[in-house]
């Protein structure tokens, strides 16, 4: 199903959700009368509602990673070479954002083609080629191209923030005197919060994200970048920095946006929940799936 048909259904139900429940309360207080006084509340609250789930995730996402718009006063080389690999894509030129986060990330947020926002961390630029951070953001273009942005901004919006329930959790017992970051009583709330929240956040993930997504965006950011050899080193390089360095600090439910996951995987307990999240088929399998859709096609 395409985005847009999405969308409208999304927001169609959560209007009915919203109406049924403000008109049951009305009905409640006040009989039928109040039961209309409820449905016209009820729409009041769904266009509230349905206007910031539409403007807002986007917006939230950039700010929530620091994220930094590049203009072309800043860096006019750079931003030249983003306006030449749109116009190769075919695509309006995305906004551009630097972040200082330490997790070598890049991802697009937004509500259509012509409000999309690539984010990179310098990390990530740290760690490849300028050749390979290219692959990178034609990934990242492609992904635009083929209208994928809102619904998966707008789910890691919302599983971002029940997922965040389990680090306030944490927190709150720090605070509340229950001992330090890695004594029992900490992580063992921490382990619950992540019992109750994480399973729907990761459901939610599951159901609405494409399990063969990342197949078609690697094939048609192979085909802009005229072969598989730089655009698998870059992916090889991403994949082998995260099996080497663990970022705990990384949301579970923002894991879907980056270009490979992010998330630890090991024989630790608390990774048992990051398992959840994984939404990326395995990097070998993408890896001989781009040679072999590259051989298949004539074009070695």
């Amino acid at each position: 199903m395409k985005e847009k048909p999405k969308i409208y259904l999304v927001f169609i139900g959560l209007s009915l959700v919203i109406c049924t429940i403000t008109a049951a309360a009305g009905y409640f207080v006040a009989k039928a009368q109040g039961a209309m006084y409820g449905v016209a509340a009820g729409l009041i609250i769904s266009g509230i509602a349905a206007g910031s789930l539409y403007y807002l995730p986007s917006f939230f996402m950039v700010k929530l990673y620091g994220g930094k718009e590049l203009l072309k006063d800043d860096s006019p080389e750079f931003i030249e070479t983003i306006e030449g690999f749109a116009e190769i894509v075919k695509i309006p030129v995305p906004g551009i954002y630097i972040s200082d986060n330490d997790i070598p990330l890049i991802f697009t947020v937004g509500r259509d083609e012509n409000s999309a926002s690539i984010v990179m961390t310098h990390s990530l630029m740290d760690i490849l080629s300028s050749e390979e951070l290219t692959c990178a953001i034609i990934h990242e273009m492609s992904r635009i191209k083929v209208n994928q942005i809102y619904w998966q901004t707008l789910v890691a919006f919302i599983a971002g923030i029940l997922t965040m329930f389990s680090t306030i959790a944490l927190w709150g017992s720090l605070l509340t005197g229950f001992g330090q970051k890695d004594d029992p009583a900490p992580r063992m709330i921490k382990f619950l919060a992540m019992a109750l929240v994480d399973p729907p956040a990761a459901s939610l993930i599951l159901l609405a994200i494409p399990a063969n997504r990342d197949h078609s965006i690697d094939k048609t950011a192979v085909e802009i970048c005229k072969g598989p050899w730089t655009y698998v080193r870059m992916l090889a390089k991403i994949g082998r920095h995260f099996n080497e360095t663990r970022y705990d600090s990384m949301n579970p439910a923002h894991g879907m946006l980056n270009i490979v996951n992010p998330l630890p995987q090991s024989k630790n307990t608390d990774d048992d929940f990051y398992t959840l999240f994984k939404t990326h088929p395995g990097l070998d399998e993408r890896i001989d799936t781009i040679h072999r859709e590259w051989m298949e096609g004539g074009l070695v």
